[in-house]
């Protein structure tokens, strides 16, 4: 992968270059997916956001995290798609507009209005992964599917930017996807599918195992809490290597640096 990296960062560059008078290298590329946003005003929101989430996580794991085994056992694949297909069907993701397939890295990708994908990573032996994906994913598609047709067309025919994307991805994924209230409507079908791995499971255990936070080294199967640090590592080394500070054949090294810290 790493001369594959090296090259997309050179380019990287260039493509930054093509818009002189920026303060930060990255401005230009941020730009082009948030319109006005900025790399000292995204590094002050991290800031911010760190002094008051890295307490938060502290308190919450201070007493051990939450009860998770009964989640990492045999979850048939078929079964678990099946589940979250019902659910994302009952958000609203028109299946005649759109599929969901398997992949090795969760996306949603448009090739038209009414052609809007889906797909997901999918784990037989744990339930959860493959289910946030689904819903995170779905609704990034609902946002696209939302589309006003008279757009159709014209650059409007988008999302406004890649942080309100996000926003509307994490909304279904957290607000909806891992609240008690949703979960009290659809984890008695989920334990019907899985009687077996979940009949004696009650719902508050359920619940709070679904939302156990805990310090993990993989973005897409991150909890709500900790799934932010993940984004602000990766914001602070791909600066440094724009900025020349961190050569690609060093990244593994300062990857671990970062997580550790």
């Amino acid at each position: 992968v790493m001369p594959y990296l090296e090259k997309t960062l050179e380019m990287s560059r260039q493509l930054a270059d093509f818009f002189p008078g920026y303060e930060h290298i990255a401005d230009p590329l941020i730009d082009y997916r948030d319109p006005g946003l900025t790399a000292s005003v995204v590094r002050s929101l991290f800031a911010e956001l760190t002094v008051e989430l890295v307490p938060i996580i502290e308190g919450i794991t201070r007493d051990g995290p939450a009860e998770d085994g009964f989640l990492d056992q045999p979850f048939a694949e078929e079964q678990q798609l099946g589940f979250g297909e019902d659910v994302i069907r009952s958000f609203g993701y028109d299946f005649s507009r759109g599929r969901q397939d398997k992949t090795h890295h969760p996306y949603m990708t448009r090739f038209a209005l009414d052609d809007v994908r889906i797909t997901m990573r999918v784990t037989s032996e744990r339930f959860g992964p493959a289910f946030s994906s689904q819903t995170h994913e779905c609704g990034h598609a609902l946002y696209e599917l939302g589309i006003e047709r008279d757009y159709d067309g014209t650059p409007l025919a988008r999302g406004t930017s890649a942080g309100v994307h996000e926003s509307q991805a994490r909304l279904w994924e957290n607000l909806v996807g891992r609240n008690l209230v949703f979960w009290e409507h659809y984890y008695p079908m989920l334990q019907k599918r899985f009687s077996r791995q979940l009949g004696t499971i009650s719902l508050e255990k359920f619940y709070r195992g679904i939302n156990k936070v805990e310090a993990s080294t993989i973005r897409t199967g991150a909890d709500e809490v900790t799934y932010n640090l993940h984004t602000l590592v990766r914001f602070e080394l791909e600066m440094k290597m724009l900025n020349g500070e961190l050569a690609v054949r060093n990244l593994p090294e300062a990857w671990h640096a970062a997580y550790e810290q």
